[in-house]
Parts: structure tokens; sequence; C-alpha cells
């Protein structure tokens, strides 16, 4: 659920493409916190864009470094999240 809330804020297509240029961004963005086999797909999937399509993958992971991803919230309060708070914090340069 929240992968699929990342494509709603970040604007990545979910096509195979974006599905690749999504996880260099969630992983740029913040990581994929204590879901070990999302880390896991997360590396093989930005590993799949750099081979397919690399200047999208990483001006992706190049974006995600200045935004900040959603792992780090309870799911089920991101579903009672407002819809531009929630691109507001993801979209906020990180620091």
């Amino acid at each position: 659920m929240v992968h699929d809330i990342h494509h709603v804020v970040s604007g990545y297509d979910t096509d195979w493409r974006g599905e690749l240029e999504i996880a260099a961004w969630e992983l740029s963005s913040g990581g994929c916190g204590w879901y070990l086999l999302y880390w896991i797909d997360r590396m093989v999937f930005m590993s799949l864009g750099l081979l397919f399509c690399p200047k999208r993958t990483i001006r992706a992971f190049e974006r995600g470094r200045e935004h900040r991803n959603s792992f780090d919230r309870d799911p089920e309060d991101l579903l009672t999240s407002d819809f531009d708070e929630l691109k507001r914090r993801s979209l906020r340069i990180a620091g």
C-alpha cells in the first residue's frame, strides 16, 4: 500500500519503466524501513532499471535524494492522511 501511495505522490507511472524508476526513488528517498523483502525487491528492480533504462533510473534516484518517502509511517495512518499533506511530506526537500 505504501508503495502505491508513492506512485501517486511522486508521479511515476505503473508501467514497467515506472516500476523501475520508483524503485530507485524509494531507495534514495529514505529506503524501505524494516521491510527486508522490500529492500531486496527494490534493489533488484533498481538494478534492472540501470540495465534497461539507465538515464531514467539515475534521474529517479537523484530526484529521490531530495525527497522523503512514507515507509517510516504507519500504513493505517496513511489511509487517513490528507493527500496534499502526503504529497508535501514526500516531496519536501530532505534535511
